[in-house]
């Protein structure tokens, strides 16, 4: 393991992991459970961030970037699943004062509307195209690639006019 001695506290990091298919599947479930992907490498045994962003650049593990994109989207589908367990969940929104009187508790309300929208627009960005905004349109092409667009732009001049506005006649034509 390597150390950084440069300041006071001490950083170790991880040994360069090898990425096997188990590896990127406890990854992937973990995600795709509700877990950050920072506590899933938290975890002992776990690689580093960056190791997991290079095998997702890397096209030899192109099955685990895959994997990794559908965690992603289970993951929006399991928020989106708690925003409606938080929405409809109202049994802390009052409470009884001192002197027996229904009040509204508007600490818990807001916390459940904190909870709401933080989830709403992490579901928003893993899956924009289920959750995203709906007044956001984007057009692209064959795999979700640019659209190629060819234009033909031909110049036309006028007709040489005389004073009058009328057209003046080439001796050629």
């Amino acid at each position: 393991m390597e150390t950084n001695t440069s300041n006071t506290k001490s950083v170790t990091r991880g040994r360069r992991s090898a990425y096997t298919n188990e590896l990127g599947e406890a990854i992937c479930s973990a995600i795709a459970d509700g877990m950050s992907l920072r506590a899933v490498l938290a975890r002992p045994g776990m690689p580093s961030k960056s190791m997991v962003m290079r095998w997702l650049a890397d096209e030899r593990y192109i099955e685990f970037r895959d994997q990794y994109a559908c965690a992603r989207e289970d993951l929006a589908d399991k928020l989106a699943d708690e925003i409606l367990q938080i929405a409809d969940d109202g049994s802390n929104d009052t409470f009884l004062d001192a002197n027996g009187n229904v009040k509204v508790n508007h600490d818990v309300i807001a916390r459940a509307r904190l909870q709401i929208d933080a989830r709403k627009w992490l579901a928003s960005k893993l899956a924009p195209k289920k959750y995203g905004d709906g007044g956001r349109r984007e057009d692209s092409g064959v795999n979700n690639g640019c659209i190629q667009v060819k234009s033909t732009v031909t110049f036309v001049h006028p007709p040489n006019r005389d004073e009058d506005g009328d057209v003046i006649k080439d001796d050629e034509g």
